[in-house]
């Protein structure tokens, strides 16, 4: 009702009379009817005929556009346009209905319209404006006179159609005598409404002039009578107004008034409330005068607008009461915006809490999902997915979607949704997923949207606990995995790998060891038991203490090599502690079959033709064995600790390192690519045995073609071993290792760099430290370059690094012709 009443009052602001604003408010109830039963006759045309007609959808507008006229101040052409719509519409409709099978009783209906319309004028012009009247009533009049000639025109009069009613003719003198009795009978009843309405406004004005003396006779009566109770009322600690019922004029207010609503006394004095806009929202005023009419007293709280348009919380308590015979009510008003400031704060940090709660048992219940391990992941996510809308603050129109590479995981209602947050993550070995949250509805928007700041955080930290869970599961795969190829590793080496306790019980031991074991003694070893058990017989009885004195020198902090000959087979073993913290928890042994090693070396001696080849794969394959027994025992020691993930990575990083030596070891040529990786692994391994003591990178300058050049393999290692053991190792902080590769004249170069302490200091370390060390790495690449200078330019140089503080590393630059 209040939507039809701001409707039908559009436009009487404008008005200055009030027979002027009756007029504007009939004409606007005038227009609301007509379009209202235009659209009743196309909702009915659309239920019956199962088509919309546009010219009943064109009238609807029309009729509703004298109220938008009146609204914008346009009162007079909106009701001239009122008197002219409504009979040029039914005019033009009818040239579409009445080109199909017209009967007599369509003419007769149309005229019946056309004279329906035509007290308009009378009822929503004023009578005493001829000039508008006329104007009005023409639109009204034209359309029944020119009636004929109009559907002539437009070629649908009643002759053309083909209809033959002789007496048809006269139908419009009878139009226009029933025009004159309908305009008549208006007029006449407009105008005696017009002098009653006259009648009464003087009536009126002299019964308010009368109330007026009255009034003025009572308050002065009034404020005799309250003379004594001026003091109590100046002096209340609060604002106390006493405002007349009949007009809201405020009728005496204390000196609170400036405190409180920022007005002095004098501008509120002898005023109607009503010129004030006190209250902020208009359903608290309705309210307030809605609950004083019903019980003649109420309080409230409110907010009201101050004079400088602070808006405060006021608690407002109101009695009626009565002065001289006339009912005023006295209000105590009091400003209770900081007790409503802490009530809402504290509302606030309870609400934020709430959601806060929804959050953190959000996120535990998606960490117990996500420690399912008996589920398939797919389970799992959606079960995930199922219970992320409980965490956000509209759970009830919030919708969740998890996407892992091509598979979607959502909730039933996920749609689009009319706002969104997403996160990505990283799917460790599947690419990347995103985490999704809608909200299906419109909702008032916060300080980062329509999504609280906290719950930015909330699908941030569900996105890192996915990605975290499938990067686990990926660890756990590929722990499998690299647990599987060490297994495969160890037991498919020709290498007898075993270890034992303090107690000299067997550890570990590999396959190929069991398997000799068996064969040559045949004993079944088993873990925990002697290495030489039963059967005892007197060959395994002096292997055993022979044994039994090597493992107490080991225990004894002692590693040593050594060489035998047993079987027809030349071995050489290696023994080493392990070590676990400060002690020594056992030892490892490794065994290599060199019989084949020897011979090959016999071989390689007597092979004249090829000395220069032979002689550069000789050298290509030396490595350092101090290098391979410390990586061995490293591996050793971590197996000991049962750091099995540790154990893996370095085993699995060496064996990489060894195959590609091995694969390379009979060829002079080895793609860049493949000696750069085999470089990474080197360095890499030596990181984890000098406990990631320094950094290194490994830069390709200007797109140098890593995968199509050849060069001489094994080249670089040595000066990358010289570089971390005597310039890095010695350093005392945190070093760097650069190996810079650049292609330039055919050649390729390679620049090898650290910021160690220098050749100078390392050679005096190496001195003192181990002076009969005699380092033959470099000096078997020099001579290799020296033989390769033969047949492909080489040439090399090593240049000391200093500032102003002293040596600061060394750089050695190799160039090789392609």
């Amino acid at each position: 009702m209040s939507l039809l009443r701001r409707i039908s009052d559009s436009g009487i602001s404008y008005a200055e009379r009030k027979s002027e604003k009756r007029n504007i408010i009939l004409s606007n109830y005038i227009s609301l009817v007509t379009a209202a039963t235009t659209s009743l006759l196309l909702i009915g045309r659309y239920l019956f005929d199962s088509f919309v007609s546009i010219s009943l959808l064109e009238g609807s507008a029309f009729f509703l556009l004298p109220i938008l006229l009146n609204y914008f101040g346009f009162t007079n052409i909106s009701r001239i346009l009122l008197c002219w719509i409504p009979n040029l519409f039914q005019l033009y409709a009818s040239h579409v209905g009445l080109k199909g099978v017209p009967e007599s009783s369509n003419y007769a209906g149309l005229r019946l319209l056309l004279l329906g319309f035509s007290a308009i004028p009378f009822l929503i012009f004023d009578l005493k404006n001829k000039k508008l009247l006329t104007i009005g009533i023409l639109g009204s009049l034209l359309p029944i006179l020119l009636f004929d000639p109009i559907l002539n025109y437009l070629g649908i009069g009643y002759y053309q159609v083909g209809l033959k009613d002789e007496s048809y003719s006269f139908n419009n003198m009878r139009a226009f005598v029933a025009f004159l009795v309908i305009g008549f009978s208006t007029y006449s009843l407009k105008n005696l409404v017009q002098k009653n309405e006259e009648l009464n406004e003087s009536l009126l004005a002299e019964l308010e002039r009368k109330n007026k003396v009255i009034r003025r006779q009572a308050e002065e009566r009034l404020r005799a009578s309250e003379h004594k109770f001026a003091k109590i009322f100046q002096q209340s600690p609060d604002l106390m107004v006493i405002t007349r019922e009949s007009d809201l004029v405020i009728y005496d207010i204390n000196d609170k008034a400036t405190s409180v609503m920022g007005y002095r006394r004098e501008e509120l004095l002898g005023k109607a409330s009503t010129e004030f806009t006190f209250f902020v929202n208009d359903e608290d005023r309705q309210q307030f005068f809605e609950q004083y009419a019903l019980h003649g007293k109420v309080e409230s709280e409110c907010l009201w607008r101050r004079k400088d348009g602070k808006d405060i919380y006021v608690h407002i308590a109101s009695r009626q009461m009565e002065i001289g015979g006339e009912k005023y009510f006295a209000s105590v008003i009091k400003d209770i915006s900081s007790r409503k400031k802490m009530e809402q704060e504290k509302e606030a940090a309870r609400y934020s809490l709430n959601e806060r709660m929804k959050e953190l048992t959000t996120l535990y219940k998606g960490s117990q999902i996500l420690q399912q391990e008996k589920k398939q992941v797919t389970e799992v996510i959606q079960e995930l997915v199922e219970i992320l809308p409980t965490g956000w603050q509209y759970p009830e129109i919030t919708a969740a979607s998890i996407t892992i590479g091509d598979q979607r995981f959502q909730t039933k209602n996920f749609t689009k949704g009319v706002s969104g947050q997403s996160q990505w993550f990283d799917v460790a070995g599947n690419g990347r997923g995103l985490v999704e949250i809608v909200y299906l509805e419109d909702q008032k928007q916060e300080i980062e949207g329509p999504f609280l700041a906290e719950e930015r955080n909330l699908i941030n930290m569900i996105a890192e606990m996915l990605r975290a869970h499938f990067a686990h599961m990926h660890e756990a795969e590929e722990l499998d995995k690299a647990e599987a190829n060490l297994h495969a590793t160890i037991n498919n080496t020709e290498i007898f790998i075993w270890s034992v306790d303090r107690q000299f019980n067997l550890l570990s031991f590999n396959l190929p060891f069991a398997e000799y074991m068996k064969s040559q003694y045949g004993i079944e070893v088993q873990p925990g038991s002697k290495m030489f058990g039963a059967p005892a017989i007197k060959e395994t009885i002096e292997l055993e203490k022979k044994w039994e004195s090597y493992f107490i020198r080991v225990l004894a902090g002692e590693k040593f090599k050594f060489e035998e000959h047993r079987a027809g087979i030349d071995f050489q073993y290696s023994l080493n502690p392990i070590i676990e913290g400060a002690h020594i928890i056992g030892i490892s042994v490794f065994a290599e079959d060199i019989t084949e090693r020897k011979t090959h070396d016999e071989e390689l001696a007597g092979a004249n033709k090829k000395v220069a080849e032979l002689k550069l794969t000789a050298l290509r394959s030396v490595m350092s064995p101090h290098f391979i027994f410390n990586v061995l025992n490293a591996i050793q020691y971590y197996i000991a600790k049962n750091d099995r993930l540790n154990a893996i990575n370095y085993l699995s990083t060496f064996s990489k390192l060894v195959r590609s030596i091995l694969t390379h070891s009979v060829s002079n040529k080895i793609t860049l690519s493949d000696e750069i990786e085999m470089l990474k692994n080197y360095i890499n391994l030596e990181m984890i045995r000098f406990e990631n003591k320094f950094d290194y990178n490994i830069e390709v300058i200007d797109h140098v073609d890593i995968d199509n050049i050849e060069i001489p393999s094994l080249l670089i290692q040595p000066y990358v071993e010289n570089a971390i053991l005597h310039g890095l190792y010695n350093k005392n902080e945190k070093g760097t290792l650069s190996i810079r590769i650049k292609e330039d004249d055919e050649a390729v170069i390679f620049e090898i760099e650290d910021d160690g302490v220098g050749r100078e200091a390392a050679m005096k370390l190496r001195q003192r430290n181990f002076p009969s060390h005699k380092s033959m790495g470099v000096k078997l690449t020099e001579e290799r370059l020296k033989l390769i200078n033969s047949q492909n330019l080489a040439a090399f140089s090593i240049e000391d690094l200093n500032d102003a503080e002293g040596p600061k590393g060394t750089r050695v630059t190799i160039r090789i012709s392609i």
